[in-house]
């Protein structure tokens, strides 16, 4: 059996003061920007795509902080989160992303209810411990393994 796995990769961006900006998607409520990395991009290039199509920031890819593992999914997902650093634009919700904002750590925590979106989230604010990853299963939603590298 020949089983390939979709990329995708999300941004953490921290603004002055602490606030990191967060989208809101109909599908899974509040989560760091991203989404599915497309044939010929490298990882950076899907990231800032992505983060440029639903937030309407230009960002630079920073450093690797974790990655989470989808395996209910057909095909499974690997997610890559990075950091990111906020070069320019200005804020501008999408289709895909109607609410979008920065918010300050203690109220994004409130905000994401997606367990796989907690779990990343989680992750990029523990990733001064080392780089992090896990295995998940969705629905019910279960850790099956972690790690720190």
């Amino acid at each position: 059996m020949n089983v390939h796995h979709l990329l995708c990769a999300c941004a953490c961006i921290q603004k002055d003061e602490g606030r990191f900006l967060l989208v809101r998607t109909p599908a899974r409520g509040w989560e760091f920007p991203g989404g599915v990395i497309e044939p010929g991009e490298t990882l950076a290039q899907g990231l800032e795509r992505e983060v440029l199509e639903e937030s309407g920031l230009i960002v630079k890819t920073q450093k690797l902080l974790a990655w989470t593992q989808n395996i209910s999914t057909l095909p499974p997902k690997l997610i890559f989160v990075f950091s990111a650093e906020w070069l320019s634009g200005s804020l501008q919700p999408s289709a895909e992303t109607p609410e979008l904002g920065w918010f300050r750590a203690e109220q994004a925590e409130d905000m994401i209810q997606h367990p796989a979106n907690a779990l990343r989230w989680r992750l990029a604010q523990q990733a001064a411990a080392g780089l992090m990853g896990c295995v998940y299963r969705q629905d019910p939603f279960e850790l099956l393994e972690s790690s720190v590298f």
